[in-house]
């Protein structure tokens, strides 16, 4: 089945051709959200991997055909399943050029190997690029464009679906390892892969500008000369479901070139983590301190925009003042004596490893308050953890104490007795008082 897609929509609706088990089993990946902390900024979680090394062998095989780890299955436009595309092989591939799947090719007779030849290169120099231990052993999905096969085609998708946690969304972003030759001949064309990503069985949006292959390190020489490189997307997508599909297109349409494979496909959570903190952790009864809010992103550092929070604070502690300072960029809402903050339409800016937002809270009752992950309903971050800021209240000095004698006085000496009071729980600290009663001394009088 063709997929109906228009060559220059960058939304589109992605129905397959596909294998058996299309769209009929969910496979989940982990994804564990990092507790929130300040600091270097992470690195980018991988939640889903396509190395095109399940259960192929020396047999090559047409991609719907196919099944990864976790069960994944993929589909493609049929442009891209037919004229040396759409092959999952390795270059000790043994199938004939004249055998299913490599008998699609148009190729100038049963003896003429070249496709085959070219295909195999390709999945070989993949695995150069990432390190393989057997380079002639690493299977990747690989094309010979015998024929032009049209702009916004997809060359892969995933047919089974990728199962994340709900969360209140969470931002991604996604690569492919890809080599291609013919890079150097005159007239011959690059591809140009197109990231897509959204709800699985909708439409798809697409994520960033297209990436031009024929890039990046040379892997040979000469004619057969091949360049390999790593393709990401320029920017992130804020994504809310629980059901992942993907796309890979390619916006080349020409059959001139355009000869390449794919392999290590990633998705990854970029998502960025929210910490909080008190300038001050231990203040008077009816003092403020500064809370801030840190927003960090992953090592990327790629635009993300569209999270928000909403922070309810313990009860018996309010903001101080309406004002909000900080340099992240968003709608706040903060009243004096609210107990509740939100932040909405947050930008973290392209280039940012982390901005802040500062509000300024009190407590008229003494006690400690835990402000922690509890308190915060978040979407687009990782929740923080927990922090504490402790109000107290003055000790009162009743005004006729009585007052310890702290030591007796010496009579040779005459000195009065020293007294010592001390008053807490002020601001500022303790203070010590020394009082020294006085003795009056006797006098003996001389008889008249």
């Amino acid at each position: 089945m063709t997929l109906g897609h228009g060559t220059t929509s960058t939304i589109r609706t992605v129905a397959f051709a596909a294998g058996a088990a299309a769209l009929a089993v969910a496979s989940t990946f982990g994804l564990a959200a990092p507790s929130g902390a300040t600091g270097s900024t992470p690195a980018p979680k991988v939640i889903y991997s396509e190395g095109f090394e399940t259960g192929t062998g020396t047999a090559a095989l047409l991609l719907t055909g196919y099944t990864g780890a976790g069960g994944i299955t993929y589909g493609a436009d049929s442009a891209w399943l037919q004229h040396c595309n759409g092959v999952v092989l390795n270059s000790s591939t043994t199938t004939a050029v004249t055998a299913a799947p490599l008998n699609n090719c148009d190729t100038a007779g049963p003896a003429d190997t070249t496709a085959l030849d070219n295909l195999k290169l390709l999945a070989s120099a993949l695995g150069t690029f990432n390190g393989s231990s057997s380079p002639s052993q690493n299977q990747a999905l690989a094309a010979y464009t015998e024929a032009n096969p049209g702009a916004g085609k997809v060359e892969i998708t995933n047919t089974t679906p990728i199962t994340v946690a709900a969360s209140g969304g969470r931002f991604y972003t996604m690569s492919v390892d890809g080599a291609a030759v013919n890079c150097s001949v005159a007239g011959a064309v690059a591809p140009a892969y197109q990231f897509e990503l959204g709800t699985s069985g909708t439409t798809l949006p697409a994520i960033g500008a297209p990436v031009t292959g024929c890039t990046g390190q040379t892997v040979g020489s000469g004619a057969s000369a091949i360049k390999v490189d790593t393709y990401g997307t320029s920017s992130a997508t804020f994504f809310r479901g629980t059901q992942l599909q993907f796309a890979l297109l390619n916006q080349q349409g020409s059959g001139g070139g355009n000869d390449a494979a794919i392999d290590d496909l990633k998705l990854y959570d970029v998502t960025p983590s929210l910490a909080k903190s008190f300038s001050d952790t231990t203040r008077p009864v009816g003092g403020t301190t500064t809370l801030t809010f840190t927003v960090t992103n992953t090592s990327d550092l790629l635009a993300k925009t569209g999270w928000s929070f909403v922070d309810k604070f313990p009860k018996g502690l309010t903001l101080a003042e309406p004002t909000v300072g900080g340099t992240c960029t968003g709608t706040s809402s903060a009243s004096a004596g609210d107990s509740t903050f939100s932040f909405t339409d947050g930008t973290l800016p392209a280039g940012d490893a982390t901005c802040s937002i500062t509000l300024t809270v009190t407590s008229d009752t003494a006690g400690s308050y835990v402000n922690g992950p509890d308190n915060v309903t978040a979407s687009g971050l990782n929740e923080p953890g927990p922090t504490t800021v402790t109000f107290v209240a003055p000790t009162v000095v009743p005004s006729n104490p009585t007052l310890p004698n702290t030591g007796a006085p010496s009579p040779a000496s005459g000195n009065g007795a020293a007294f010592t009071v001390t008053a807490t729980g002020l601001a500022g600290g303790g203070l010590v008082m020394v009082l020294v009663a006085a003795r009056r001394r006797r006098r003996t009088r001389s008889a008249a």
